[in-house]
Order: structure tokens, then sequence, then C-alpha cells
């Protein structure tokens, strides 16, 4: 894997897992740029949550794409199976594939991300610890949650 896919792999898993802040976190975002980009709600009010700025998409994205890999399908054959509603572990099981060995291959890329960002002296011992601690379990979240079925 060189650089920039891992550059990518760790920002989009670390948002996926803490949140917008655990990618700026990753892509070397200061909060305080943060602070500066909040939204406003719905309602009108403004809300402290900045916007991810297609953050959110791209770390789907990437996750699907590993995701893909570990059942052994192409990124877009995934995304067809959960057009139709259901959760990725529902497609790596009528694949015969076990939905852990899935979540292991997320969690160990994940892992492996943090890790080359730390050493790079781009992400902080500290904050590393608080991304892969949560990382199993919101990984379990992220393919074993059921998702919709689109209409167009």
């Amino acid at each position: 894997m060189n650089l920039k896919h891992l550059y990518v792999a760790g920002a989009l898993t670390a948002g996926i897992l803490t949140g917008t802040a655990g990618a700026w976190a990753l892509d070397g975002t200061d909060s305080t740029d943060a602070d500066a980009v909040a939204e406003t709600s719905a309602e009108g009010e403004r809300c402290d949550r900045p916007r991810a700025d297609g953050r959110r998409a791209r770390i789907l994205r990437r996750l699907a794409g590993v995701a893909a890999e570990a059942i052994g399908i192409e990124p877009s054959e995934l995304r067809a199976e959960l057009a139709d509603g259901g959760s990725i572990a529902d497609v790596a099981t009528s694949l015969d594939v076990d939905p852990a060995d899935v979540e292991a291959a997320l969690v160990d890329d994940i892992e492996a991300a943090v890790a080359q960002r730390v050493a790079d002296g781009q992400l902080d011992a500290e904050r590393a610890t608080e991304i892969t601690d949560h990382a199993a379990e919101r990984v379990h979240e992220f393919v074993t949650k059921e998702r919709p079925a689109h209409t167009r």
C-alpha cells in the first residue's frame, strides 16, 4: 500500500470510527478550523458540529472497499447488494463469508493506518489509542447496521 492509500485509509477509517473529529486528527486539520465551519441545523439554530465536507462519503467508500475485498467481491457489487437493504454482514453470510472475518479486516486496516500516521508524526499516540480502542465496537456497528433499501 503506498503512502497516499495509507493516508486515505487513515482519514477515512478514523472519521467513521470517531466522527469527524477523528478525520481531522488524521488529515492534520486543527480543531480550531472545525469550530470555524459550524453548521446551522434544519431549524435554523447554530450547531457546534462541523461539516464533514465530503469526508464521510470518502470514509464510507474506503470502508466499503475493504469490506468488499474481505468478502471477495468488487465494491460495486457490495453497493448493489446493499441497495436492496440489509447489512454488510448479511451480504457476507449470503456468500459464505463469516462477518467476523470482515470485521477483522476492517479493524486491521484501521490499526495499520493509525500506526502509520503515528510513525510519520502526523498523529499523537494518545489520539491513536482513542481511535483504536473503539475500533472493534464501531466496526461491528458498521458491518451489522441494517441499511434501508434505496428507491429511485
